[in-house]
């Protein structure tokens, strides 16, 4: 099946967080927002917005031998950000 190339690197590095010590972990799951915000006792924090979303990778194949024939692969389907 087709590859998701859309993250090249899926670890990111957040170096202006290193060696602070956590004061809270606030997971937010509303139907407008969803997301996280680390707290930090220097009064900072790292917060990271998600958006959840669906992507399709639709293939049209034969099975006539019992084995995928592949006949076609269709562009990829993603669903819409909502990103304001």
């Amino acid at each position: 099946m087709a590859e998701n190339k859309s993250t090249p690197n899926a670890r990111h590095d957040f170096p202006e967080v290193r060696g602070k010590v956590v004061d809270a972990l606030e997971i937010v799951v509303e139907s407008d927002y969803c997301g996280l915000s680390i707290r930090f006792e220097d009064q900072t924090s790292l917060t990271v917005a998600l958006e959840p979303c669906i992507f399709a990778f639709p293939a049209y194949a034969e099975w006539a031998n019992g084995e995928e024939k592949v006949i076609n692969k269709y562009q990829p389907i993603q669903s819409a950000i909502n990103r304001a």
